[in-house]
């Protein structure tokens, strides 16, 4: 896999969640998620099993939806919105669905270090939206951080297997 391709896609994550975070602190919710089905139509583009790799986005959202649900009711993360989260919370699942083939394929069948990744990765992005302006967090950092780490870690297991089971193995 090309190291260009990995740096688009590293980038074009970051410029979607940036556009998300910073839209829904900004109070202008739509921004983000209008910016992700960009990228999102970018990626499936160029992407070398599009239909595989569709497949793996769009089971994203129901996981997304039940991460999101969970740490909402638990008054863990906030987001103004919908008990299952605001929309460019929902968004950024499939967003980050993208990497997995792409700029973080080294962790393909590597559900260790995806569950390492997703317990420092994960409330670092939650405390970045914090920061930001577009969320809150329990006043207790007992509270968040667990449930964020049980909650993407067990997310990332899943979208690891889903990555194994949908899509193939991509050489350069």
């Amino acid at each position: 896999m090309s190291t260009g391709r990995k740096l688009y896609n590293f980038a074009a994550f970051q410029a979607g969640w940036f556009a998300c975070v910073l839209g829904a602190a900004s109070g202008n919710t739509w921004i983000g998620p209008f910016c992700v089905a960009i990228l999102l139509a970018v990626h499936l583009g160029i992407a070398r099993a599009r239909r595989e790799e569709w497949k793996l986005l769009a089971l994203s959202l129901p996981l997304g939806l039940v991460v999101n649900a969970v740490l909402q009711s638990s008054g863990a993360v906030v987001a103004p919105g919908p008990w299952v989260g605001p929309i460019w919370l929902l968004s950024l699942w499939p967003l980050f669905a993208t990497l997995l083939n792409e700029s973080m394929s080294w962790v393909r069948g590597r559900y260790a270090l995806g569950v390492a990744f997703a317990a420092v990765g994960a409330p670092l992005s939650y405390f970045g939206g914090e920061r930001a302006g577009a969320l809150t967090l329990h006043e207790h950092v007992f509270v968040w951080i667990p449930l964020v780490i049980v909650t993407w870690s067990t997310a990332m297991v899943v979208l690891l297997a889903l990555q194994a089971r949908l899509t193939p193995t991509v050489r350069a």
